[in-house]
């Protein structure tokens, strides 16, 4: 047997405004490691219709199909993706298709700067207003665009490198951010779940991913493994071996820690 075949997949969930070839980086590192991966396009970035609702529909009909065959699977999140991508979770997790005795699963979820949404709760009840840098389409108010996405999201990155994904980001539907989850993936305690936190990150500031975390933690019944980078927010192009040791970390490989991580569980 291959080794491919025995390690979990990763799927991988894009932010808002993104598409899913932001993701072909770290997916061709981990093709060298012989890990099978998917990249799922979210309906929100296009069409402005869309609430999570239908960018979730989307990752859990992938995610059904991989698990249907027995794959595990390690669930990776950026920023938006971590509102869509963590409702798609439940029933899915390993621990509970285990106590069923069915195959395959979610046996770890990794968020990226990501949303971690409570239920009840839209991404938009986050802020305490619209953040400066989000502003309606000009063209058509049922899409919220980007003003300034250089200083956003590539801060830390320089304008030769970040330009091309500028030229990638599309318009996202407000409905999308408007929209409330109905259930989280940390709640159940079924499946661990790491944080990177980004500490110079413009579009997320990093005392408001530590506010959500410390809430997550607080609601879940499972350990969180926390690290720290200085990367802004496209943590996805700036930090690519952090992230893969990121994964294979939740895949369960035996890979050093970086500095500063931690866990954190609520008693």
């Amino acid at each position: 047997m291959s080794q491919s075949t025995t390690r979990p997949t990763v799927f991988f969930v894009h932010g808002a405004w993104h598409k899913a070839s932001c993701w072909d980086t770290t997916r061709a590192e981990l093709h060298k490691l012989d890990y099978p991966t998917e990249a799922i396009q979210l309906k929100s970035s296009g069409s402005a219709v869309a609430t999570h609702q239908d960018d979730t529909a989307i990752i859990r009909g992938a995610l059904e199909s991989l698990i249907a065959k027995g794959k595990h699977v390690v669930l990776v999140m950026h920023s938006y993706g971590g509102k869509a991508g963590a409702v798609a979770v439940s029933g899915l997790e390993s621990a509970a298709r285990d106590q069923c005795r069915e195959k395959g699963g979610i046996i770890h979820c990794v968020f990226l700067a990501g949303f971690l949404i409570p239920k009840g709760k839209s991404l938009a009840d986050m802020f305490p207003g619209r953040p400066e840098y989000i502003v309606l389409d000009p063209e058509d108010p049922k899409f919220l665009v980007v003003k300034n996405p250089k200083k956003t999201f590539f801060n830390d990155i320089s304008s030769e490198l970040s330009q091309p994904w500028i030229e990638e980001l599309t318009r996202q539907s407000a409905h999308s951010f408007a929209s409330k989850v109905d259930s989280t993936a940390w709640g159940d305690g079924l499946v661990p779940c790491t944080y990177l936190l980004t500490e110079n990150d413009q579009a997320l500031p990093l005392l408001q991913q530590e506010q959500m975390l410390w809430d997550a933690c607080k609601e879940s019944r499972m350990h969180w493994t926390i690290e720290k980078c200085k990367s802004g927010h496209s943590v996805w192009l700036t930090e690519v071996p952090t992230v893969v040791r990121l994964i294979r970390q939740g895949a369960g490989e035996d890979v050093p820690r970086g500095r500063g991580v931690h866990n954190c569980k609520h008693i």
